[in-house]
């Protein structure tokens, strides 16, 4: 399922079995019609994780928790262009974590590449976990 960039709504995706064994049947109907990789977008950090441990192709993660091969941010967002008033909750998701060095947009993303490449980002603190059942 994709959700535009432009859905102000960020729902996460995942928050029951159901909603896991759809995800996980939309990522084997990507694998099988040739994809090269599947975006998990807004997802619980163990749906990501499933869906990863399930296809062979990589995943990349955005909101989706740290267990996705992969990890994108939009440039924007990160190093704090984005408007975020217009959103639901009036602040940036917290998937975008905190305590980047936005002193230039170089500084934020060389900080964003180390965090990634460390593993220290994202943290479960800045992931999702939302399954109910």
């Amino acid at each position: 399922a994709h959700t535009p960039q432009t859905d102000l709504k960020h729902v996460v995706e995942g928050k029951s079995r159901g909603e896991l064994e759809r995800l996980l049947a939309d990522a084997r109907a990507l694998e099988e019609a040739g994809v090269f990789s599947i975006v998990v977008e807004l997802a619980d950090m163990n749906v990501t994780k499933k869906i990863t441990e399930t296809v062979s192709v990589p995943t990349i993660g955005i909101g989706a928790g740290p267990h996705a091969d992969g990890q994108v941010l939009v440039l924007d967002d990160l190093v704090g262009w984005t408007d975020f008033s217009k959103f639901p909750k009036g602040r940036p998701p917290k998937f975008l974590g905190s305590g980047w060095d936005r002193s230039s947009p170089n500084a934020c993303v060389k900080q964003y590449i180390k965090k990634v490449r460390d593993g220290s980002f994202p943290s479960e603190a800045e992931s999702y976990s939302v399954m109910k059942d």
